[in-house]
């Protein structure tokens, strides 16, 4: 009857409207790339130039923990090769720690072109991705992180 076109049509709505509202919130992303290679490192400016994000920016190192884009950020890529020292912490581990201490919703990201931490390393809260990944890749990754 006519009730099945209608709920068929509010089931059509809703789920573009779903659709509409996943696609907008990547919009609202604030990703930091923190990495002592951040000029030489091709996929920054490739994602800021999607400009599917609110905002891509990068740090060649960090420091300290109160530094208004770190603070900014929601997803923090973070280089594991070098960037930790010029704080004074002993390894990547404790800088990790500490931004999350500080910042507890920060989702980060490890990548390294070098090696990546086994599992035993990274508690679950952290995520892992080869810097030698492509757009398409690092894109869904952020896209699959966030939601």
């Amino acid at each position: 009857m006519w009730w099945d076109l209608y709920f068929k049509i509010w089931e059509i709505a809703a789920g573009f409207l779903t659709f509409l509202w996943k696609k907008k919130k990547l919009k609202y992303v604030n990703v930091l790339f923190i990495d002592d290679n951040d000029s030489d490192f091709a996929i920054i400016n490739t994602l800021r130039d999607s400009r599917a994000y609110r905002s891509v920016e990068s740090l060649s190192d960090l420091d300290h923990l109160d530094n208004e884009t770190l603070k900014k950020a929601d997803i923090v890529f973070l280089d594991i090769q070098w960037i930790w020292i010029k704080m004074n912490f002993s390894d990547w581990t404790e800088l990790v720690d500490k931004i999350l201490e500080k910042y507890p919703k920060k989702i980060i990201v490890i990548y390294s072109s070098k090696w990546l931490p086994k599992n035993s390393l990274i508690k679950n809260w952290v995520h892992t991705i080869p810097k030698w990944s492509d757009h398409a890749t690092f894109s869904s990754f952020i896209k699959e992180i966030w939601e």
